[in-house]
Formats: structure tokens, C-alpha cells, sequence
């Protein structure tokens, strides 16, 4: 059973494959269902899909084995052990979720050729990914030559930032100055400036006064206007009988 669908091969692309990838595995292996050639294809691409080497497929197997009583009962199945995981985890990345003992010990032609098939298009998949994959960095990422002129131009900026804060810290520190001065000479200033404010005050006093006064003589002022108007009325008609 699959995870997901997959085209199984024919026998011929199978083995061209096999050859391109120049694999020590005969068409006759694949044909006879071969348990060793069996494990070197499938020990080929632990690397290339699960980045396992043989390796590192048997350091866990041989440090697993100093944990057993009898470790020498065990230098066999152990590993065989780990590999049949590997194996099982290897299938399962190409979307094979029924793996058993039996594809390795005794498999039979179809089945293998549904294996080896799933390996396959998982590996042409992966690795087209991987052209995509690179391809993407190569427009994206920019080059050293880039990166050292925007580190040129980040670096030309920085100073150029640097000298601007300095001016404005120097002219901040100016018109600190400048203000402190001011409030000195504000300070100093400000009894003299008390003075003309308290002489305001008493002039406006003052006013208020001579005004009050003059809203009181304005009637008397008034009266004295009609009768000087009055006076003039009566001065005119004597002058004019002297006259004649």
C-alpha cells in the first residue's frame, strides 16, 4: 500500500537507471530478486534520501550492543535490525507504508519492481527539487561581489550617520548653552523687570484715579461750556447796538 501514488516502472527503465546511477547490481539481480542486491540498492540511497551513511548505520548498531548481556548472540541480528528500520524508514519517504521482512529475505518480482520504482521516482524527485532548489539561491542569493558593495555602502552610510549625529549633538549642546545664558540674564534681569512692572501697576492705578475724576467733572465741564456758549449769545447783540 502507498502513502501516495507513484508510477511503477518498467524493467528497462528500472535498470537504466540502475546503470546511470552505476550501481554494482546486474539486470539478473533484479531479475532473480537477489536479498544481497536488494540491500545495496536500498543501502545506496539511505545517503541520498535519508542522508544515512553505512556508517552511520552501524555505529548505533554496535554501540547498541554493549548494552546486551550476551552481545555475541546478537552481532548478527542487531544490525540486521537497523538496517530493516532504515529500510522501512527509507520506504516510507517514498511513500511505501507496508514494508516487511519478506522485501528483503524473499521478494518477489512484482513487488520488487514496486520498491525499486518507489525509490526511484522519490530520488528523481528529490532531486529535481534540488536543481529548483538551487537555481532559487542563485537569483536570490546575491553574489560576494554584492555583498561587499552593500557592506561598502552600509559602511559609508554608517559614517555619514555618525558625523550627522555628531553635528546635532554639537548643536544641541550650543543651544544649551545659549538657553542657560538666556535664563542667567532672565534671572538677572528679573528684579529690575519686577520694578517697571510694579510702576505699571501704580501708574495704571494712577489712571484709574484721573479717570474716575474726570467721568466726575464731566457734568461741571459740560455746564461751564453752556454757559460760556450762553455768555457768547449774549455778548453778540450788546456789541452790535454799540456799534452802531
Amino acid at each position: 500500500m502507498s502513502i501516495y501514488s507513484f508510477p511503477v516502472l518498467k524493467m528497462t527503465g528500472i535498470i537504466q537507471f540502475i546503470r546511470d546511477s552505476k550501481l554494482s547490481i546486474s539486470e539478473e539481480d533484479i531479475k532473480n530478486c537477489d536479498p544481497a542486491a536488494v540491500r545495496r540498492f536500498f543501502e545506496a540511497f539511505f545517503e541520498v534520501i535519508l542522508d544515512i551513511s553505512k556508517d552511520d548505520l552501524t555505529q548505533p548498531a554496535l554501540s547498541g550492543l554493549s548494552a546486551l548481556q550476551h552481545p555475541n548472540l546478537h552481532e548478527s541480528s542487531v544490525p540486521e535490525l537497523a538496517f530493516f528500520r532504515t529500510s522501512k524508514k527509507l520506504l516510507e519517504a517514498c511513500g511505501v507504508d507496508d514494508f516487511t521482512w519478506r522485501d528483503i529475505q524473499k521478494p518477489t518480482l512484482k513487488r520488487l519492481r514496486y520498491l525499486l520504482s518507489a525509490i526511484i521516482n522519490f530520488s528523481k524527485f528529490k532531486e529535481e527539487r534540488k536543481v529548483h532548489f538551487d537555481q532559487y539561491l542563485k537569483t536570490t542569493v546575491p553574489s560576494p561581489s554584492h555583498v561587499l558593495r552593500s557592506l561598502t555602502y552600509l559602511d559609508t552610510l554608517q559614517d555619514n550617520l555618525l558625523r550627522t549625529k555628531q553635528q546635532v549633538e554639537d548643536e544641541n549642546v550650543a543651544l544649551r548653552r545659549q538657553l542657560e545664558e538666556l535664563q542667567s540674564k532672565q534671572a538677572a534681569e528679573a528684579p529690575a523687570l519686577q520694578v517697571v512692572i510694579d510702576e505699571c501697576a501704580a501708574m495704571e492705578v494712577d489712571i484709574g484715579v484721573l479717570n474716575t475724576r474726570q467721568s466726575v467733572l464731566q457734568p461741571e465741564v459740560k455746564a461751564l461750556k453752556a454757559q460760556v456758549a450762553q455768555l457768547n449769545d449774549d455778548i453778540v447783540p450788546i456789541t452790535f447796538i454799540r456799534m452802531n
